[in-house]
């Protein structure tokens, strides 16, 4: 039922217009190695154009490892 739920929503969530096309996450299709892609692409065509790529890493699930769940 979880499932057939979960489809539901999401399917009215895509074709409505309420999920963005640059969510991957949790979208039928796409997954992390998708938006690996898609950024890649960009990065490469700044750089081509001569422009340049500044890039922050953030590491969230150390902070989500550190909060107490009881």
């Amino acid at each position: 039922m979880k499932k057939l739920l979960r489809k539901a929503f999401l399917d009215h969530l895509i074709d409505n217009g309420f999920v963005s096309d640059h969510q991957h996450g949790f979208v039928p299709g796409r997954s992390c190695s998708t938006q690996l892609l898609e950024v890649l692409d960009k990065w490469t065509d700044i750089l081509d154009r001569g422009g340049d790529v500044d890039v922050v890493y953030l590491d969230l699930a150390k902070a989500f490892d550190s909060v107490p769940h009881n």
